[in-house]
């Protein structure tokens, strides 16, 4: 009688689906399980699940769609990956190792993920993306919202791997992204534009919470070679300079320049005067640090006060010489 019931157990089973093999590999619609559970899905559509788990509440906690997509908390995963989460967020821990926790985004460029082919220049590696609900779901593209997102800036090899990093924001009353902020593959940081240049590049102003100006290290201790400007020399290249209102007609870098009236120097100007205090950018136009001047600016008026006393003192001297002749 025992037998034959366990004849008939297996013979169910098999009947159903579920094969329980000499190999001690259990198969849920498949005769020849290749992993202790093998489970094969009838289809391969998201709206067909191939493994599902449920709480004491009858709650699905976990899915596995015929099509790969895995849901936690979620019966319906619109990703490879859907995580509903409505307290902490995910959580991603390490215990001991040499490095920090991490999570990984890698890119191939072959659209076969059995082949190895490496990024070219210009891919989007990866991609952090921030969508919200509209009260009509999520709508629009995930790369279309405000997101983090890394591209290759070379060709992709074992030493070479070349990479800038890109800051996205979506502006009020739009529903499509705009770059803000860049921070290239040489560590120039570009606000409101690519750096091409300087380490820092911004479109537009910029301000601090306080007054004054940046710091900056002047330590003597930290200097050699020192040797005070002289104030006649100083006074002469200031008067060389050329102070001038202008408006910008910028159509060539690309930059968005004020409208309104300016007041400055030319740096073709300042290059007569100041050669080393002038470089050229990346696309060959002329640019100098203003605030470098201060410096010059101050031997100069020590100059122009040095002349001042030296005629106070001269206008002294012929004062007393033309009372003392009216005197006589």
């Amino acid at each position: 009688m025992m037998t034959s019931k366990i004849i008939f157990k297996f013979y169910f089973l098999f009947i159903v689906g579920f094969f329980l093999p000499l190999s001690g590999q259990v198969g849920i619609n498949t005769s020849s399980p290749q992993a202790t559970l093998d489970v094969v899905g009838k289809s391969n559509a998201s709206s067909t699940k191939s493994f599902k788990v449920r709480n004491s509440s009858d709650v699905e906690s976990i899915t596995v769609t015929d099509d790969a997509k895995v849901g936690i908390r979620v019966t319906n995963p619109q990703a490879n990956l859907h995580i509903l989460s409505d307290v902490n967020g995910s959580i991603n821990e390490r215990a001991g190792g040499a490095g920090p926790a991490f999570f990984a985004l890698r890119k191939n460029e072959s659209t076969d993920r059995s082949i190895n082919q490496a990024l070219v220049s210009g891919a989007n590696i990866g991609a952090i993306t921030f969508v919200g609900n509209t009260g009509n779901g999520y709508t629009g593209t995930s790369l279309n919202s405000s997101r983090i997102m890394a591209v290759a800036t070379q060709n992709f090899t074992t030493t070479a791997q070349g990479t800038r990093i890109e800051f996205y924001t979506t502006p009020n009353d739009t529903n499509s992204s705009v770059l803000r902020m860049t921070i290239g593959q040489d560590g120039k940081i570009g606000i409101g534009r690519s750096a091409i240049t300087n380490i820092l590049e911004i479109e537009g102003e910029a301000s601090k919470t306080t007054t004054g100006a940046w710091l900056a290290n002047s330590d003597g201790r930290l200097k050699k070679d020192i040797k005070q400007i002289s104030g006649n020399e100083a006074l002469e290249k200031l008067l060389r300079l050329k102070g001038v209102y202008y408006y910008w007609n910028d159509d060539k870098t690309g930059i968005l320049r004020p409208k309104e009236k300016q007041m400055g120097f030319i740096a073709q100007n300042i290059q007569e005067v100041f050669p080393d205090k002038v470089t050229q950018d990346a696309k060959g136009y002329l640019q100098t640090a203003y605030g470098d001047y201060d410096a010059v600016l101050v031997e100069a008026i020590r100059a122009l006060h040095q002349k001042n006393e030296n005629l106070e003192k001269r206008i002294n001297e012929l004062e007393s010489k033309i009372n003392g002749l009216t005197k006589k």
